[in-house]
């Protein structure tokens, strides 16, 4: 419930910004994004390496037509790539429904019964 009293009160405070004040915060959002995924996902930093990307000069809307298009394929295809180095330790595989050619697995951070999540593994 937590979670959902965090997520309302950012939608609340949203709705009193002024529009130029709501596009600045979703533009550092998005920066902060794509520069965790370059520097922290092994399968995105290579990725925007590979589209000579530099996430440190990424300046949000005006640039997010410069990034790779991610489908399904490549997510499948990169394995543990695609995790993020400060992933948990406890992961939790999820499925998606459908016939077995469709299917995806995901992982996700495994989280108690109390809300509380796992400790980021330690990595090397």
């Amino acid at each position: 419930m937590t979670r959902r009293a965090a997520y309302l009160a950012r939608m609340l405070l949203n709705e009193a910004r002024t529009p130029a004040a709501l596009l600045a915060s979703q533009n550092r959002q998005l920066c902060s994004l794509v520069r965790h995924a370059g520097s922290r996902v092994p399968f995105y930093r290579d990725l925007y390496a590979a589209h000579g990307l530099s996430v440190a000069a990424f300046r949000g809307l005006p640039d997010l037509s410069s990034l790779p298009i991610v489908d399904k394929r490549l997510m499948r295809a990169a394995g543990a790539a695609i995790q993020s180095l400060d992933a948990p330790c406890e992961l939790v595989t999820i499925r998606t429904s459908g016939p077995p050619a469709s299917r995806s697995y995901f992982t996700s951070t495994a989280i108690t019964t109390n809300g509380a999540r796992h400790n980021p593994c330690d990595r090397i």
